[in-house]
């Protein structure tokens, strides 16, 4: 088989897969800081701001992979993230160093975000009855 032939097939192939991982360029940058604008009720669906809560809540993502997810009375975690370029969007998928932390919103142990226009994050634990969480881009690295 000639090289000329088998180009179109490894440029087919690599085209087909359905995940791979990457870093943003541009506006689309994930590291930052992402603060807390909006909750969605699971069973109303009803989108309220983040102001009703009685504590601001904050996700930091460093550019070594590292986050620290934070809020306003005391309680944090930490652990890892990737970028993940699916075929219906990007999401950011958060593991937490401790699973067992109450700042983990999700349905497993790990916790999936997805990229919206805009710079917004959309995560939660909505596939399982409970919030919604869209975050927006809050600026410089601090927290």
């Amino acid at each position: 088989m000639k090289i000329g032939s088998v180009l179109p097939v490894i440029l087919l192939i690599s085209a087909c897969a359905s995940e791979k991982e990457g870093t943003m360029k541009g506006e689309d940058t994930i590291t930052g800081r992402w603060e807390l604008v909006e909750v969605i009720a699971g069973w109303t669906g009803k989108v309220s701001p983040a102001s009703v809560l009685d504590y601001r809540q904050y996700l930091v993502f460093y550019e070594d992979g590292t986050f620290l997810k934070t809020r306003s009375n005391g309680q944090s975690a930490s652990g890892t993230y990737t970028i993940k370029e699916l075929s219906d969007g990007v999401y950011v998928e958060v593991a937490f160093n401790d699973e067992n932390t109450t700042l983990l919103e999700s349905c497993s142990g790990i916790e999936y975000l997805r990229l919206e226009k805009g710079n917004r994050l959309i995560g939660g634990s909505l596939p399982c009855d409970g919030p919604g969480l869209a975050y927006a881009k809050a600026g410089g690295i601090s927290d």
